[in-house]
């Protein structure tokens, strides 16, 4: 039985993750890339004001969508569901990456594009392992007497019995 506290808890993972998992991620990137590691509080706060500011609308967006396909049947503890959030993920770093790269010079343009939509790809995938992790761990949590059952691909469910006379 799912709670609403689980939900809860998920739904503001799927808002608020996305744009520091991106940020920190980028930062760590850039800061190995100048060889400037381990960054320093100024720069991290820095990267994560600007994560919100140009990641918290993809975000929104990203829990919309994933909300969305969970509530048609997609389990958040599967395989399916991190692929599905790394492909939000992406399509996230794109959106970022065309607006940063139209306030950006011309030159600079592919590097930003390559590289957001790598960092989009990244933290779509840890949001996945985010969001199957905590699935295990609400269903880990539950007593199985009070769990839902549910569907396994691997079995096949019986033939409906004959009618009676």
């Amino acid at each position: 039985m799912k709670s609403e506290k689980s939900d809860a808890r998920r739904i503001v993972l799927e808002m608020l993750g996305p744009p520091a998992i991106g940020a920190l991620s980028f930062l760590f990137y850039d800061a190995y890339q100048r060889d400037n590691f381990p960054p320093d509080t100024d720069t991290v706060i820095i990267f994560l004001v600007f994560g919100y500011w140009f990641a918290l609308i993809p975000s929104l967006i990203y829990t919309t969508l994933m909300e969305r396909v969970m509530k048609q049947g997609l389990q958040p503890k599967t395989w399916q569901c991190v692929g599905f959030s790394s492909l939000l993920g992406l399509l996230a770093g794109l959106v970022i990456a065309i607006f940063v790269g139209s306030i950006d010079d011309e030159k600079h343009a592919l590097d930003v594009l390559g590289n957001l939509a790598l960092d989009g790809l990244w933290t779509g995938f840890v949001m996945g392992l985010l969001l199957k992790g905590l699935a295990h761990w609400r269903d880990r949590n539950i007593p199985p007497s009070a769990r839902p059952p549910s569907p396994s691909p691997h079995v096949i469910p019986p033939p409906p019995s004959p009618p009676l006379p």
